[in-house]
């Protein structure tokens, strides 16, 4: 056995995600590193709100400016590589000067540029570093014995975990008194809600696989209530889209797993109370706004449509063939969330629909690829645990394109494996370990 073996059993797989990882330390430089670079000039002007605190660089009328020591004023950039003799650019320290009515702190470029440079380069870093963890937790899952994931105390422990760290983000929401979504449980680092997707896989799993299927209404109703909680306790982040999403991968896990007709119908019953109690108590105001922001975008193009606007638009710039590695930055310097919702949106712009096909086909592969090793299992929880993991993987797809594309409303559902985010990254790979857990288990078959 050679050390990818050791690592996933699955080399198809195990490509998929070093190539993906590529991709995303790619666009991550583009967006992060790449503008900032190439704007370099080391008496460029930066505008701070305090010595070397929080500093952009300034512009006016789309031209870069330095300072000049002796005429003590702002100069237009160009005029110093036009006659650098005639001036005297500030090197260091900082002045104060007035721009538009304020006061405000400029630095030289020079003076920032290490710190400036670290900090862009810190996502790359942690990027790294999230995929070399993932390599390690890749090969602890992929070796698990399958048998274990079957405890019925481990599993109710995991749903435990699962709902006690969304609590926790409840609990730090009220305390905060943040207006805005509070997701995390520390910094922006860990999303509870990345990893509750998993463990209702292995949940559900396990509970379909025990009772036969959901054909009695105690059992499904049991089952319903463990996942509805977990979706209430996202509605109170507030994180309606990811609510969504887990009702949504439950209740095709669910569908999969057998359930009679009449059932069917009360739980669409139940569903729909839910949805509506979600809207009128939590989400009126919101999802109107986002609604009004995604049915017609132009009509706030700088607030609820702007992040839209501004994706159509690179994705335009793209066009077919894309405008070259490092040449559209359209979407790298007015899309907030280039690298994590809308990084599609900085690829097509990069590489054009061509490479978008090309990451499409690679995704296409690797769904697939689980699901036709689903199909050639016949236990249960097997099926239903790899099954779940390529849903989780293709409705994070699905939603992140149509996102992107303006087909469904602003969510921020990450792309697999090309998303900056550590938890969606993690939860992934945790995910695609136990796959290759169940893969090892029945390697005979293929």
């Amino acid at each position: 056995m050679n050390l990818l073996e050791r690592i996933y059993p699955d080399k198809k797989i195990l490509f998929v995600i070093f190539f993906f990882f590529f991709t995303s330390q790619v666009f991550l430089f583009i967006k992060n590193l790449y503008p900032f670079l190439i704007e370099y000039h080391p008496y460029a002007l930066l505008k701070c709100e305090s010595y070397k605190n929080n500093c952009r660089l300034l512009r006016m009328e789309d031209l870069r400016f330095f300072y000049d020591t002796q005429a003590q004023k702002l100069v237009p950039l160009p005029e110093l590589f036009l006659s650098p003799e005639s001036f005297k650019p500030l090197e260091k320290g900082y002045v104060e000067a007035q721009i538009e009515g304020q006061i405000v702190v400029l630095v030289p470029y020079r003076e920032v540029f290490w710190q400036e440079l670290f900090q862009r380069l810190s996502k790359n870093l942690k990027l790294l570093l999230t995929f070399i963890f993932g390599l390690i937790l890749l090969r602890y899952f992929s070796n698990i014995n399958p048998k274990k994931l079957k405890d019925k105390r481990l599993i109710y422990a995991l749903v435990g975990l699962s709902l006690l760290s969304l609590i926790a983000v409840a609990i730090k929401k009220y305390l905060s008194h943040s207006p805005t979504p509070v997701r995390w449980l520390f910094g922006t680092s860990i999303q509870p809600s990345e990893f509750s997707k998993v463990i209702l896989i292995l949940f559900l799993a396990y509970y379909i696989s025990n009772k036969g299927s959901l054909r009695r209404w105690q059992n499904f109703l049991w089952v319903m209530g463990i996942v509805l909680l977990h979706a209430l306790l996202l509605l109170i982040q507030p994180d309606l889209g990811m609510a969504f999403f887990v009702l949504l991968l439950s209740a095709t896990l669910i569908w999969v797993g057998g359930v009679a007709k009449h059932i069917v119908i009360g739980s669409l019953s139940i569903f729909s109370a839910f949805v509506a109690g979600a809207f009128y108590l939590f989400f009126s105001k919101h999802v109107g706004e986002r609604l009004r922001g995604w049915l017609d975008p132009f009509a706030d193009p700088y607030d609820a449509g702007y992040q839209i606007i501004k994706s159509l638009q690179a994705i335009t710039n793209g066009g077919f063939w894309g405008t070259g590695l490092g040449k559209g930055l359209h979407a790298a310097t007015y899309i907030r969330e280039s690298d994590t919702d809308y990084v599609i949106s900085l690829i097509v712009e990069n590489v054009g629909i061509v490479g978008f096909v090309f990451i499409l086909l690679l995704q296409l592969i690797l769904i697939t690829r689980l699901l036709r090793i689903s199909y050639s299992i016949h236990d249960t929880f097997d099926r239903i645990v790899i099954i779940g993991v390529a849903l989780n993987i293709a409705y994070s797809v699905l939603v992140n394109y149509a996102m992107a594309f303006n087909l469904l409303p602003p969510k921020g559902i990450a792309l697999p494996f090309i998303s900056y985010g550590i938890s969606s990254n993690l939860s992934h790979i945790i995910g695609l370990g136990l796959v290759g857990s169940i893969y090892r288990k029945y390697s005979n078959v293929y």
